[in-house]
C-alpha cells in the first residue's frame, strides 16, 4: 500500500491510539488518486500470512522499544493502579505473547466488526474542497448492511484500585 502511495507523489502511514486507528497520507499533487486509493485501501484489506508475520515482528519490537521507557512504563502503571476491569489499563499494542496470537483470520473478523462506514472519519487538510471531497467520498464508500460493533466494559468501581504501585526496574539502556 505504501508502495502504490508513493507511486502516486505521496507520504502515507498509520498509527493507533487509545481511541483509533488512522490512516493518512500528505501530497503535493494527485490529491484526488490518493484519496480514492486510501478510501479503497481501508474498505478492502486484503491479509495475508507472511504480512501478518511481518507486522506482528514490527510490533514485538515496538512493544520492547517502550518497555524501555520510563515515561511510557509511568503512565500504564498509573492507568493500572486508577482502574480495576477498564481495558485502558492495557498496553495499546499489547504484549508480545498476546501478538503471536494474531493471525490473518482475527485480524478479518476484528475488520469486519469494527472497520465500517459507521466507524470511518475522513479528515482533509489544506486547499481543498469540502463539498467535492464529501461527494467523492460517498460516491467510493460501500454500502453495508453490517451493524456497528460496540464495545461493552464492566462497570468500574469508583474509588482507585491501587492507591499505591511502585515498581522496580533496572536502568534503562542508554540511548
Amino acid at each position: 500500500a505504501f508502495t502504490a502511495f508513493a507511486e502516486g507523489g505521496a507520504f502515507a502511514n498509520a498509527f493507533t491510539d487509545m481511541q483509533k486507528t488512522a490512516y493518512y497520507f500528505s501530497s503535493r499533487d494527485k490529491f484526488d488518486e490518493n484519496l480514492t486509493l486510501l478510501l479503497r485501501l481501508v474498505q478492502n484489506p486484503f491479509f495475508r500470512e507472511e504480512g501478518t508475520e511481518k507486522e506482528k515482528k514490527i510490533i514485538n519490537s515496538e512493544i520492547t522499544m517502550y518497555e524501555d521507557d520510563p515515561g511510557w512504563i509511568v503512565f500504564f502503571n498509573l492507568l493500572k493502579a486508577m482502574y480495576q476491569n477498564h481495558t485502558v489499563k492495557n498496553p495499546i499494542a499489547g504484549t508480545v505473547e498476546t501478538v503471536q496470537e494474531i493471525n490473518k483470520d482475527t485480524l478479518q473478523r476484528c475488520y469486519e466488526a469494527f472497520y465500517t462506514p459507521e466507524n470511518f472519519s475522513l479528515v482533509c487538510v489544506g486547499d481543498v474542497d469540502a463539498d467535492y471531497i464529501l461527494e467523492q467520498a460517498e460516491g467510493l464508500m460501500k454500502k453495508t448492511k453490517r451493524t456497528r460493533a460496540v464495545s461493552l466494559f464492566e462497570k468500574e468501581p469508583e474509588e482507585i484500585f491501587e492507591k499505591y504501585k511502585e515498581i522496580r526496574r533496572p536502568a534503562c539502556r542508554e540511548r
